[in-house]
């Protein structure tokens, strides 16, 4: 069973096979965010989390002390059921990379695509998840190879 946060769900839950879980926050277009969900439906090879409070879940891991084990970092048990042969692949919308963090949580490589907000606000969302799954696509097949070249 996957963690549960008051942070951030699991809009995609990740499978055995996931090479690539996208992290978006609450920011993404809602457009894009449902684009998204049913572009990757059946793609067993990508997950979705949805960060809904980036600065709690980031303060949650900076509070946690590791080396004593005291409290729970809600970031790392979410990722605990991702590989971490897997990328994380961030999607923001505002120019900063709010998320680089979570790559060093559990030792993910992470990788950012900006978006662009006035595509979404001009009902352009398909372009935006277009590119997203162009995205995934590259990192999976980069996984799968990885994976399984002899």
């Amino acid at each position: 069973m996957l963690a549960i946060s008051k942070f951030a769900r699991w809009l995609k839950e990740p499978s055995r096979e996931v090479a690539v879980v996208i992290v978006s926050s609450t920011a993404l277009a809602e457009d894009v965010s449902q684009g998204l969900e049913a572009a990757i439906a059946d793609w067993n090879e990508v997950a979705h989390l949805r960060v809904e409070d980036m600065e709690g879940l980031q303060a949650n891991w900076l509070a946690t002390d590791v080396a004593h084990a005291s409290g729970e970092c809600q970031a790392s048990e979410l990722l605990r059921a991702v590989s971490k042969r897997c990328y994380l692949l961030d999607l923001e919308s505002d120019g900063s990379v709010r998320l680089a963090w979570l790559g060093s949580v559990c030792g993910h490589e992470l990788r950012c695509l900006q978006l662009e907000p006035a595509l979404a606000a001009q009902g352009e969302a398909q372009e935006q998840v277009v590119r997203v799954v162009e995205v995934a696509r590259s990192l999976v097949k980069t996984i799968l190879e990885e994976r399984f070249a002899p």
